[in-house]
């Protein structure tokens, strides 16, 4: 199985949240995890807030997970796209470039799977014709 991770479903797994074992289950059968490098700076971001410190567990579950991801770069030409029409509006900025990263990888990467907990990403991901999990 192919998947995209968004930020909610990689940051519910590594704070143990109880959805997380939900996410971290989908996870599993994946030969590929794909995802923007927005993740990483979004999860690092949450951990900030959090007063996550540099050791802390959950830092330490997200530098080891992240070493398992195809990281794709934030580039000119999915920015551009991030300013289209999408099946559910409204859509965050942020949570566009998610869903345009998904739509650019998935000619590369058959049957490609969204992970995600958020509620916008899930309903477009879905109508956009990705299979959704958990």
């Amino acid at each position: 199985m192919n998947t995209y991770l968004e930020t909610s479903a990689v940051l519910s797994w590594i704070l143990e949240e109880p959805e997380g074992r939900n996410v971290e289950r989908c996870l599993k059968p994946a030969r590929v995890l794909a995802t923007s490098e927005l993740t990483l700076a979004e999860c690092q971001r949450a951990l900030r807030r959090l007063s996550a410190l540099p050791n802390s567990p959950a830092q330490r579950r997200l530098d080891a997970f992240q070493l398992r991801w195809e990281h794709v770069p934030v580039q000119n030409k999915l920015l551009l796209q991030v300013g289209q029409a999408f099946p559910v509006e409204p859509v965050r900025t942020l949570d566009a470039i998610h869903l345009v990263t998904a739509l650019a990888l998935r000619p590369a990467l058959p049957g490609l799977t969204v992970v995600s907990l958020d509620r916008r990403v899930r309903e477009n991901a879905a109508v956009l014709g990705f299979r959704v999990l958990p």
